[in-house]
Order: C-alpha cells, then sequence, then structure tokens
C-alpha cells in the first residue's frame, strides 16, 4: 500500500491544480491516472475554449499572452500557459434549413475592430504547465491507473486500481471527470436526477470554408433516418496541423440501438444546407465522447472524498470551473491538515465556495431546458424559432446560461407575432415551460445508459 496526506484521482485540469497547490503547500500527494500519457487529449472535448468577456463560475478569467498565463483575478490565481491559441469573435447559431443565422455579437463589427469574444487553446499544453509544476513541488504521479474502487474508514481513505496496486490518504479528491467513477461506486449518483447520455464525435479538419470562420458556430442538424436533435460545434483550432475543430453530438440521448455518427457527419458534409462548406474538407483526425448528464452533486463531499470539477457538476464545469475548484478544494485540505480537522468541517470553505459557484451561482437547469426543448421540436419549429432571432445581432455572449436568457427575452418580446403566424409553435413553447423537466426528458433517460 502507498501512504500519501491526499490522493488525487483524475489529471485534468482539475486534479493537476489540486495536485499542484498541495504540493506547493508541502503535503504529500499521489496524482492518479488512467492514461499512460497524462495529459494527453484522447476524448472529444469542448472546453478549450476561454470565456473572457464576462463573468463566468463567479469570475473573469482571460488569456494574457503576453506574459503566457492564464488569470482568474477575483479567485487570485494564475496558471502557465506557453501554447497556441487562436482568437475569435462571436457565436452564430445555424438553423437546419440554412436559411438563419442567430448572431450573439456582430461578426463582422467585432473582426473589423479587432475586438475578440475569446481564445481556443490547447488543453494539453495548459495540462503540460500545470503537471510540471505539480511535480517540480514533490507531486508523485501514477499513470495507467485505474480507480475501480474508493473505500473510507477511521484510518483513512483507500483508493483500490485495476492494476493492484492501493492508495491510502487522509483524504481523496475525486476529479475523475463528468463520468466519475468515484461518484458511481461511493453512491453519490443514485442522490442525483439523471437526464440522459450525450454521444458524439470531435473531428480536426482543414479546408472548411464556413461563413464566420473566426467564431464559436453552432448547427442546429436532424439526423437523416430517425429524426433525433443533433448539434455540430465549429470553431478554429490553435493547432497547426488542422484549421478547425468540428464537434458532432445528439442533444439528448442517441436512438436505442446506437446510432453512426460518422455516418451522420457524411451526411452532413454531403447532403445537408451547408454541404457546401465541406466540398473540399479534409479529416485530419478523430475522437470521440460519451457523458452522462446529471444534476449536481448534493455536495461536493462524503466521507473524507472531494469531488472536483465535472465529477460534481453537470455536463461540464469546463477547465475554468475544474481550475479553481481544484485550487480551492487544495487550500481547504492544507487548511485541515494545519487544524488537524481531517473531516468534513475542515474543509468547509470548499463546501461553501463549491454551492456559491455552481449549483446557486448558474442554474444547471437553464441548459438541461434547452435539450428538453428539442425532445419537444421538430425540423420546422426549429427553423421557425431561428426566424424570429436573425434579424439582427443580439447581444454578445459566449456563456451558455446568459445566452438562454438573451435568446428567451427576444422570443417573449414576439409572443404577439408567433400566436398569428404560428399558435401551434406558441402551444409547444408553454408547454416546455408548463412540463416538469424531468417528464420532457423521460424519452433521453429511456434511451440513455446511466452510470449509477
Amino acid at each position: 500500500m502507498k501512504k500519501f496526506d491526499v490522493v488525487v484521482v483524475g489529471a485534468g485540469p482539475g486534479g493537476c491544480m489540486t495536485a499542484k497547490i498541495l504540493s506547493e503547500n508541502g503535503l504529500s500527494v499521489a496524482l492518479l491516472e488512467r492514461k499512460t500519457d497524462m495529459t494527453q487529449i484522447t476524448r472529444t472535448c469542448a472546453t478549450m475554449v476561454a470565456i473572457e468577456n464576462e463573468r463566468y463560475f463567479n469570475e473573469r478569467m482571460y488569456l494574457n499572452e503576453k506574459n503566457k498565463r492564464i488569470i482568474f483575478p477575483e479567485t487570485g490565481f494564475s496558471v502557465p500557459y506557453d501554447g497556441p491559441f487562436c482568437p475569435f469573435y462571436n457565436w452564430n447559431m445555424y438553423s437546419p434549413d440554412g436559411k438563419h443565422t442567430v448572431q450573439l455579437g456582430d461578426y463582422k463589427a467585432r473582426e473589423a475592430q479587432g475586438k475578440r469574444l475569446s481564445v481556443t487553446y490547447s488543453k494539453q499544453h495548459l495540462l503540460d504547465g500545470i503537471l510540471k509544476d505539480a511535480v517540480d513541488n514533490g507531486c508523485r504521479v501514477f499513470p495507467s491507473m485505474n480507480v475501480i474502487d474508493v473505500v473510507s474508514s477511521s484510518g483513512g481513505v483507500k483508493v483500490y486500481t485495476r492494476e493492484g496496486t492501493i492508495f491510502e490518504g487522509a483524504f481523496v479528491v475525486a476529479a475523475d471527470g463528468v463520468n466519475s467513477r468515484i461518484a458511481h461506486v461511493t453512491g453519490m449518483n443514485k442522490k442525483r436526477l439523471f437526464y440522459g447520455t450525450m454521444t458524439g464525435l470531435g473531428l480536426y479538419l482543414n479546408n472548411f470554408k464556413i461563413t464566420y470562420p473566426d467564431a464559436f458556430n453552432w448547427i442546429a442538424f436532424y439526423h437523416h433516418a430517425n429524426r433525433l436533435p443533433m448539434a455540430f460545434v465549429a470553431t478554429p483550432t490553435p493547432y497547426s496541423d488542422a484549421e478547425f475543430w468540428l464537434w458532432g453530438s445528439f442533444i439528448s440521448s442517441p436512438p436505442e440501438g446506437g446510432a453512426d455518427i460518422m455516418g451522420e457527419v457524411k451526411h452532413l458534409f454531403k447532403h445537408s444546407a451547408y454541404a457546401q462548406w465541406f466540398e473540399d474538407t479534409e479529416i485530419v483526425r478523430h475522437n470521440c465522447h460519451v457523458l452522462n448528464m446529471w444534476s449536481p452533486l448534493p455536495t461536493p463531499y462524503l466521507d473524507n472524498i472531494i469531488f472536483v470539477g465535472d465529477s460534481a457538476w453537470t455536463v461540464e464545469a469546463e477547465c475554468t470551473g475544474s481550475m479553481m475548484g481544484g485550487l480551492k478544494a487544495a487550500h481547504a485540505i492544507t487548511t485541515a491538515f494545519r487544524d488537524n480537522k481531517i473531516n468534513r468541517e475542515g474543509v468547509k470553505s470548499y463546501i461553501t465556495w463549491w454551492e456559491n459557484t455552481f449549483p446557486k451561482g448558474e442554474n444547471y437547469r437553464d441548459i438541461i431546458t434547452l435539450f428538453g426543448i428539442f425532445e419537444l421540436m421538430d425540423e420546422d419549429d426549429v427553423n421557425y424559432l431561428f426566424s424570429l432571432l436573425d434579424e439582427k445581432p443580439l447581444d454578445v455572449t459566449l456563456n451558455p446560461y446568459r445566452a438562454n436568457q438573451i435568446i428567451n427575452q427576444v422570443i417573449m418580446q414576439k409572443v404577439g407575432q408567433i400566436q398569428k403566424e404560428n399558435p401551434q409553435f406558441l402551444a409547444k413553447l408553454q408547454a416546455s415551460a408548463a412540463i416538469p423537466l424531468e417528464k420532457i426528458l423521460e424519452p433521453s433517460v429511456r434511451r440513455a445508459f446511466p452510470n449509477v
């Protein structure tokens, strides 16, 4: 058995940040990761987008390219980043029929003025920098470790791996992602609401001729065979071998029996309203993802197990939230050791911060409701919705919670127009507001495969 003050499971942004701060604070730390190459990105990941222009999870982070650091001014820290990045200027949403584009921010004006909305960056470069700091300060790293169980006792918390190695710490930090194994084996998922499973592909492309290239582009789409709602997101990449990144996913759970998503990508390329964008496109490489959508944990703590990042939140805490969570959890654990309170009371500052930043800071149901609305709408409904929103650019944002508010405000202003033009559509909108979210998403839950 290998004993440490703290065992951190997962070497993503939350886990690496936790390990870095704990090591800098003088504690003995083991960082476990199931991958052999700890910082290599092997699944589709949509969080390499920094939200710079407004508060997000109670922070105003930004990339300072001159000093090569990502700055978190309100939380009070920064992390090294010496990798590539690519600026973009607004968020565009495209209707399934190709006739309507909803702009969150005026692309042409912002591009001409050089007013970037944000940047895409390399998650691997980010993790490399944080991990280096952790190792330089004494953190022990253990790649190729598949955690199968975590058990708390009066003597500490034991982490069991498929490889046969057992680790023990006074605290264990669960930073093992949106499909957290630790949340599963400890029974924490049984305390959450389950909303469905998202599956999809990430493709890196060259020769992609989209209308607004330096933007966050979201294409609404319906599977050509089963008509389930999908979305494709295209952004410029910071990588030298690929110009664009295209992420495609079912908005809610995939059809029973699964689906050929690469086949649907080919349909998008050849037969959709946007086929002209893909005439000469070359796919450089691709990866995939499967993630479950849950309500947040009721608390990010259980018997000296502390949950950080996506393991505790719903869908994605993103790199932003995960790094802040790792920092706050590490400082709370350090204080617990200093005060000899190796218990919930000792790390109460992290629990309070998490509650204020996540469940009280952002209403996760706003995001899940967007998925639910698409369960009620067909392609004609979505085309009509986009026609209501494309008259002029809306307020600029990259925050999905605020985007939802902006769109709802426009729709509310046009209720009279909708009543005259499309009363059936208005009835669906009213139903989406009146029917409980869990009821709307019952079809998605039935098609899903939860990790309880």
